[in-house]
């Protein structure tokens, strides 16, 4: 299966073009207070694409888990399912054709200072992230 869409972002205002319809969300204020991107169904859900701005001096982190509820979540006590790294003053992004992460339970998020930590960012990240 092909597929074809385009993120377009500008600061914290993005937005998508596709011709299968994935699941867009956004959020320019992801700290370390675990966000639910989604609830999982049948089949699981693949992330598909991301683009997560990191407007600090140091390197951010932010954690993919594979579960129904951000309560699930203990930072720094949950491990990630997922973890990916944003350099400074940098944007990390992957889209269509990239390895997708496939999630059974539902997407939470979070950014931190460390891969697996609980401390938050001195600037929260902006992240964009299609799903289907």
């Amino acid at each position: 299966m092909k597929r074809l869409f385009l993120i377009l972002c500008l600061g914290a205002s993005c937005a998508f073009a596709t011709n299968l319809n994935p699941i867009g969300f956004v959020n320019a204020a992801v700290t370390n207070t675990p966000v639910k991107v989604n609830t999982v169904g049948a089949p699981p859900s693949l992330l598909v694409s991301y683009n997560i701005a990191n407007n600090t001096s140091s390197f951010l982190y932010v954690q993919f888990f594979d579960v129904a509820a951000a309560s699930s979540v203990t930072l720094g006590t949950t491990p990630p399912a997922y973890t990916i790294a944003v350099p400074p003053y940098g944007v990390t992004d992957a889209f269509a054709g990239a390895p997708q992460f496939t999630f059974y339970n539902g997407i939470v998020i979070a950014a931190t200072t460390t891969p697996t930590g609980a401390a938050a960012p001195s600037t929260a990240a902006s992240v964009t992230l299609s799903y289907e």
